[in-house]
């Protein structure tokens, strides 16, 4: 039988730190009610892993009974910043069993590709597995949500509306014609994409 984590002890942890513990141990979703096999748990992480080294955008998941006195939302807007930093384009799923209300927080490029009712309907799709307490396979297909990115014209400045990104996209594809030949446009805020080298990075992924 495959053995479960146990509990995560969170005593005392601000919400920065829980983060800090998940990355030191290079993990994007954290199980604190230990209820997800080690198994399952590394599938997990490692899909989220692939969705940020083929996409850019960074995943996570969080599923506990401790929100640390804060409403949802800002717990998951906090957790996800300390993990990614605010601003970069990702998601983090809750899965809050202190007072039920399950959601999806979104940054970046995400907060403007994935509207709110869409994520409302993942959660509910989601839910149950999430009240037989099958958070892995509710964490998996919320992550599915990635697959909705484009994966052409990469927007991480939040410049372009949707109708812009359409428009873009369809004066692109006419540009080239050739089919055989594939292209990717990456628009970027320099604030937050420093160097040089941080764009070459991107390039060879």
């Amino acid at each position: 039988e495959t053995q479960k984590p146990t509990p995560a002890d969170i005593t005392g942890l601000t919400i920065a730190q829980r983060a800090e513990q998940l990355t030191a141990q290079k993990g994007h979703v954290s199980d604190e009610t230990g209820t997800i096999d080690r198994d399952s748990l590394k599938t997990l992480n490692e899909r989220a892993e692939a969705i940020a080294q083929n996409s850019g955008i960074q995943v996570a998941a969080v599923i506990t009974n401790d929100l640390s006195t804060l409403t949802p939302e800002a717990f998951a807007a906090e957790y996800y910043n300390s993990l990614y930093g605010a601003g970069t384009s990702g998601f983090l799923v809750l899965v809050n069993n202190m007072t039920g209300k399950d959601l999806i927080h979104t940054s970046g490029m995400c907060s403007h590709y994935l509207p709110q009712d869409a994520l409302t309907l993942d959660i509910s799709k989601a839910t149950p597995h999430i009240v037989t307490q099958d958070y892995a396979a509710a964490v998996d297909q919320i992550f599915s949500l990635a697959d909705q990115m484009p994966d052409t014209i990469f927007d991480y400045s939040g410049i372009l509306s949707k109708e812009q990104y359409a428009q873009f996209c369809e004066i692109a594809e006419d540009a080239i014609k050739d089919e055989s030949k594939h292209f990717s446009v990456l628009l970027v805020d320099t604030r937050t994409w420093q160097t040089a080298n941080s764009l070459q990075s991107y390039a060879d992924a």
